[in-house]
């Protein structure tokens, strides 16, 4: 009896795994194209789908939704139909929940919104060991006191090869290592402190559109079904959507940008 109750507690366990909830989802962000099978639609930002379908995907296509009991799921198509060239898939079979990310965590702990120097421990707290996103096109890295003669910067990544990019002026910049999309997939951080080169981390580097994050904000307003209003509440949720989906993010770059938002015109 008590291996029989386990194994019904497990067969419990996974099927409130793989179980999707039937309703409407809000979609919220699409990176390339995912088309519902069933209707033939495209899906897009600030419109909803009904994930009992299968969905095409273009390559590296992915899209964030929100349930109807406001859960925050990615779809995206696993590495087996990837690998053998399976571009389509039930939803059942694409969809995961969204890892939530607590604020304050990982690069930029409590406060510190600034790289103190350009130490490796310093560095390595600034950055985090996951995603790394810039919203817009550059970022110049906030260090506060620079104690190491001419330190230099370096990006390593895979593109027809190893490339390796001096950073100019400590700047993260979108024409200089990525003007061909939006994000390096394996972006390794080195410093050259003038001796030797040392490794940092290891990110994903993302460049985030502004316009683009403002339409998923208006996205994820409506999904949530509340009203677009300046509070602590809506800015603490509005930073815990891009931390959720973008992962690290310099918090002087974040609070500017829900400053742009909040006093912008949504009627434009």
């Amino acid at each position: 009896m008590k291996i029989l109750f386990i194994g019904c507690i497990g067969i419990s366990c996974l099927l409130s795994v793989r179980a999707q909830e039937v309703g409407t989802y809000g979609i919220l962000s699409v990176n390339g194209k995912i088309v519902d099978k069933q209707t033939g639609r495209e899906l897009v930002v600030g419109q909803q789908v009904h994930l009992q379908t299968t969905l095409s995907f273009a390559i590296a296509s992915d899209a964030v939704v929100l349930s109807p009991s406001k859960v925050k799921y990615r779809i995206e198509l696993p590495d087996k139909y990837v690998m053998s060239s399976v571009l389509e898939a039930p939803s059942q079979e694409v969809i995961r929940q969204v890892k939530v990310r607590p604020l304050l965590v990982t690069g930029t702990r409590g406060n510190q919104s600034l790289l103190t120097d350009l130490s490796l421990p310093s560095l390595r707290s600034y950055f985090g060991t996951d995603t790394f996103s810039v919203i817009g096109n550059s970022l110049k890295l906030p260090v506060i006191q620079n104690n190491t003669k001419n330190p230099k910067l370096l990006i390593r990544y895979e593109k027809n090869g190893v490339k390796e990019v001096k950073l100019n002026n400590l700047t993260l910049d979108k024409a200089q290592l990525a003007p061909d999309g939006n994000r390096i997939d394996e972006c390794f951080i080195m410093l050259d402190d003038g001796k030797q080169l040392l490794p940092v981390t290891q990110v994903r580097l993302f460049f985030i559109d502004e316009n683009r994050l403002f339409r998923e904000f208006e996205a994820f307003f409506s999904a949530m079904e509340i009203e677009r209003t300046d509070t602590p509440k809506n800015r603490e949720m509005l930073e815990h959507y891009c931390t959720d989906l973008y992962g690290n993010i310099d918090r002087k770059n974040l609070k500017n940008t829900l400053e742009t938002f909040f006093s912008s015109d949504p009627k434009k």
